[in-house]
C-alpha cells in the first residue's frame, strides 16, 4: 500500500526531478551562503591578524622602551658608583698625604734631636741594602 508520501511512478519521477532541481538551487544558495560566510571568516581572520600585529608591535615598542629605561637606570647607578669610588679614593689620598706629612715631620724632629743615632741607622740601612742588591760578577 503506497504511503501518503509515495506517489505513482510517474509522479515520483516528476517529483524527483523537481526535487533535484530544487536541491540544486538550494545547493547553489548554500554554496553562495557558504562562500559569503567564508569571505566573512577570512575578513575577520585578517582583522584578527591585524590586531595581533598591532599588539605585537606595541609590545615590542614597550619592551624597547623598558630596556632603554633600564639601561639608563643602570648607567646612572654605575655613574653614581664610580663617583662614590672616586670620592673614597680622593679621601684616601688626602689621608695618606696627611699621614706622610706627619711622619716626615716626626722623622725631622727625631733626626734633629738624635743626629748620631740617625747617621748610624742610615749607614746600617745602606749596608743591608748594598748586601741584598750586590751580585757577584761571573
Amino acid at each position: 500500500m503506497p504511503s501518503a508520501y509515495e506517489g505513482t511512478g510517474q509522479n515520483q519521477g516528476q517529483g524527483q526531478g523537481q526535487g533535484q532541481r530544487g536541491t540544486g538551487q538550494m545547493s547553489e544558495q548554500r554554496g553562495t551562503g557558504q562562500a559569503s560566510d567564508f569571505r566573512k571568516d577570512v575578513q575577520r581572520l585578517g582583522e584578527d591578524v591585524g590586531m595581533v600585529r598591532e599588539s605585537v608591535t606595541s609590545l615590542a615598542k614597550d619592551t624597547v622602551g623598558a630596556a632603554r629605561h633600564g639601561a639608563i637606570e643602570v648607567k646612572d647607578t654605575v655613574k653614581q658608583g664610580i663617583d662614590t669610588a672616586k670620592d673614597t679614593v680622593m679621601q684616601g689620598i688626602d689621608i695618606a698625604k696627611e699621614k706622610s706629612g706627619e711622619a716626615a715631620d716626626s722623622l725631622k724632629k727625631y733626626v734633629a734631636n738624635n743626629p748620631l743615632t740617625s747617621v748610624g741607622v742610615a749607614v746600617g740601612v745602606g749596608l743591608v741594602l748594598g748586601l741584598l742588591l750586590w751580585r757577584p760578577r761571573a
